[in-house]
């Protein structure tokens, strides 16, 4: 089991679990979550090492979910990826967030930007 956990939120089942894959390649404990509300109510519990995150969810959208991370004393040191094929809404985002990661994600991309970003044991 890894010291790191790393949440997953994106509502595509597949792509989800290929994040999965290779942030646990990285070191990562992962936890997936498919929706904007189901998301906002995890962080009020948890402390991740690394979010990363969909803008395109179900429910609550992306911008909401960062949002209420941004807002969340605890998870200041978090480091959040924001995942989405619309780079212009990305852009607007860029500097709420560690890293914009363009879709599609290559799995090895993926991995190395976490390792990159993971925090010091």
């Amino acid at each position: 089991m890894s010291d790191f956990l790393a949440l997953i939120i994106e509502d595509d089942a597949a792509i989800s679990a290929i994040y999965a894959e290779s942030l646990e390649m990285a070191g990562y404990e992962t936890e997936i979550i498919d929706n904007g509300r189901s998301a906002i109510k995890r962080i009020q519990e948890i402390i991740p090492a690394l979010i990363l995150l969909d803008l395109h969810l179900p429910e609550i959208f992306g911008e909401d979910v960062l949002k209420a991370i941004k807002n969340e004393p605890k998870l200041a040191k978090t480091r959040i990826f924001i995942a989405t094929a619309d780079h212009i809404r990305a852009e607007d985002l860029r500097d709420d967030v560690d890293l914009i990661l363009l879709k599609p994600i290559s799995f090895m991309q993926l991995r190395d930007m976490a390792l990159r970003f993971r925090p010091a044991k």
